[in-house]
């Protein structure tokens, strides 16, 4: 946090209110899923340019570094180490898998932490953080139980989306569909009155969960009370004159399944019933006392169509196309569970994003994330939210805004991450939500189980601002973050309707956003399409100054655009000008002055230098720098070695360091 001499020249008014306080940048945490990529590095520059001009200007600037966002994503990539070794989670047990995951993020944070040092970021390099730490953990449970405590938070039974594989809930934006043809069973079915009608189902094992059949507008066996199943002996009671939302099916009855279908269980709920699952959390089919219990759902299928048709019911079928789901981040089946969940109740937002739209707070560094930013604060407001909140859909609702009427799902069921601040007990089932170490049940007084849910990583990656400045004197929030545009939707807006009732501040108050960087078919660069650049690679090959001028290069266009391409050329152009710069830096003679023309020269980059960084405009400040390349002098003074070696050090700190290690001739 030390801090280098302010430039002559310089336009910036340092105010004595400012020294009075460290300056924060919130480093967004990289996951500890590899190395890191040439997506990091421009945005470790970007934060690490304006850290070092701070500096300049006499600020004490609070820069840690750090790495994991304490979630699934490391778990998963923890676990495909462990199995290349031929063992598994579940082998291991969940202590013995926490010791595993510890040694993996701490051997991984160092291997991050070093790619970092040697991109010449300029971090608080004592000071690491770890949103897994104590502090940091600390942090996050504390707040839980003060949103619980204020009603923000409750818990309740959810329909979720289940990842069978990783045997969690998961955000809709982690699912992938594939689109299969699939077979439609259609079954002949009687009703009361002895009517033989027809019923369609997809999965015939759902069925063994139906708790009605559903007979649409105008059909025949909307008189009737109940309907007959045969192969299954079931008779269930007749629903009419509800249409589904998906009528590729035609007219046929459909069964009721609450435990599968979102609108049926939000009917169950609200009429008191009780909803049973049909799937275990692997999975596997959930029936006990039956003979499909513990079955894979196609094999339990395989059984019942035989069954069908041993009693004739099986009426024929129909070919159906159907979008299957499955989790983008394994590749595991994904299933609705019933499960209990905590939440936090949006409506309870809206006066936060009231304030925050009539106090516009956050700055931007362009009008085009302004404005998205902004309408992510308005979706809060906006829409006619009924009382939904069992079917978790987009896991940040209320910022999407496609789903406005759910609520924000928090907790997950990985065996890596902040654990839930809450307590049962199963003799009295009574749970209790605590940060102050394990209590004693209030019915019984026996000692009560911890929760083994962990807290969504946007929620505690919400709070970061808050974990990087609670032990330096600063309270609670940041003055800058820089981030792709992929999670300003996700993070900035969702801090600060978070930080305004926890710490009745701001979250983040300066927010540089960027495009993505895409290979030159407009691809985002990612290790799954194969088309990424590592900044290892890119470090090797090109060295550290290089390496910065590239991804500086970048950045006045991917202030402004959802995407900017990195292509040869684009390469070859920054190597060859920062190589140029390098080589003056080199070989330059400091004793003679440069003439008069030079100094006025230098006297405007400083000046155009600091009026675009004070407007976060990266792009223009560099373009600035770059652009006495081509005008620098053969001889300069001493004094006009130091306002260069200034100028040039918080994009290049290296090649200042060359030119400020240049002596005088005699």
């Amino acid at each position: 946090m030390s801090g280098h001499g302010t430039r002559a020249g310089s336009a910036a008014v340092v105010s004595a209110t400012d020294h009075d306080q460290p300056y924060v940048i919130a480093m967004p945490v990289p996951n500890i899923t590899g190395e890191l990529h040439i997506g990091h590095a421009l945005n470790l520059v970007i934060q690490d340019v304006f850290a070092r001009h701070l500096r300049q200007r006499g600020r004490t600037v609070v820069f840690r570094p750090g790495v994991d966002h304490a979630g699934l994503s490391g778990q998963l990539a923890a676990e495909r180490a462990l199995e290349a070794e031929g063992r598994t989670r579940k082998q291991l047990g969940r202590d013995g898998f926490r010791s595993y995951m510890t040694a993996w993020h701490d051997r991984h944070q160092q291997a991050l932490l070093r790619q970092m040092r040697r991109l010449g970021i300029s971090a608080d390099w004592d000071h690491p953080v770890s949103s897994i730490d104590a502090h940091r953990s600390a942090l996050s449970r504390a707040a839980f139980v003060d949103l619980w405590r204020r009603g923000i938070i409750y818990h309740e039974v959810a329909l979720v989306n289940w990842c069978t594989r990783c045997e969690t809930c998961i955000p809709d934006e982690e699912i992938s569909r594939v689109e299969l043809t699939r077979t439609a069973y259609l079954l002949s079915v009687t009703d009361d009155r002895g009517q033989h009608h027809t019923l369609a189902t997809l999965r015939p094992h759902l069925l063994c969960g139906a708790s009605a059949v559903l007979a649409p507008p105008g059909h025949p066996a909307t008189a009737a009370a109940s309907v007959h199943l045969p192969g299954l002996d079931l008779t269930l009671p007749m629903v009419a004159g509800r249409q589904r939302r998906d009528r590729t099916l035609g007219a046929h009855l459909s069964a009721v399944l609450p435990m599968f279908n979102a609108d049926d269980f939000d009917t169950a709920r609200a009429e008191g019933a009780v909803v049973r699952n049909v799937f275990a959390a692997d999975g596997t089919i959930s029936l006990p006392g039956t003979p499909y219990d513990g079955c894979d759902p196609e094999d339990c299928d395989s059984q019942l169509i035989a069954r069908f048709e041993q009693v004739g019911a099986l009426a024929g079928t129909e070919p159906y196309l159907h979008g299957d789901a499955y989790h983008t981040s394994c590749r595991g089946a994904v299933v609705p569970r019933v499960v209990p969940q905590w939440f936090i109740r949006v409506a309870a937002l809206e006066p936060t994003a009231e304030w925050l739209l009539a106090h516009p707070v956050t700055r931007l560094n362009h009008p085009l994330w302004e404005s998205r930013y902004r309408q992510v604060i308005s979706d809060v407001l906006d829409g006619d939210r009924q009382a939904q909140p069992w079917w978790e859909g987009a896991c940040l609702a209320f910022i999407r805004g496609f789903a406005s009427n759910q609520d924000w799902l928090i907790s997950r069921q990985n065996w890596w991450g902040i654990p839930v601040p809450a307590w049962h007990c199963a003799r009295c089932d009574q749970t209790t939500v605590s940060d102050r170490g394990q209590p004693t049940c209030g019915g019984c007084g026996q000692a009560m189980s911890a929760s083994e849910d962990v807290l969504d990583v946007l929620f505690h990656s919400a709070l970061w601002a808050a974990c990087v400045t609670t032990d330096t004197g600063r309270a609670y929030h940041a003055d800058l973050a820089v981030i792709g545009h992929d999670i300003l939707e996700f993070w900035i807006p969702t801090a600060n309707l978070l930080s305004r009732p926890l710490f009745d501040s701001v979250s983040i108050r300066d927010v540089f956003v960027h495009g993505v960087i895409c290979d030159r078919d407009g691809r985002k660069m990612s290790k799954s399409a194969g088309n990424a650049v590592s900044l290892e690679d890119l470090l090797t090959r090109h060295g550290t100054e290089v390496t910065r001028g590239i991804v500086l290069g970048l950045a006045g266009a991917a202030a402004a655009s959802e995407s900017v391409a990195l292509t040869d050329e684009h390469i070859a152009r920054s190597a060859d000008r920062v190589s140029r710069l390098a080589a003056w830096c080199a070989e330059v003679s400091v004793g003679q002055p440069a003439p008069a023309a030079f100094d006025r020269r230098l006297a405007d980059v400083g000046a155009r230098l600091d009026t675009a960084l004070d407007a976060m405009a990266v792009g223009p400040a560099y373009e600035a720098v770059i652009e006495l390349v081509d005008a620098l002098p053969a001889t300069i003074s001493p004094g006009q070695q130091q306002l260069l070696t200034s100028i040039i050090e918080p994009f290049h700190p290296h090649l200042a360091e060359l030119l400020r290690g240049r002596r005088p001739q005699r």
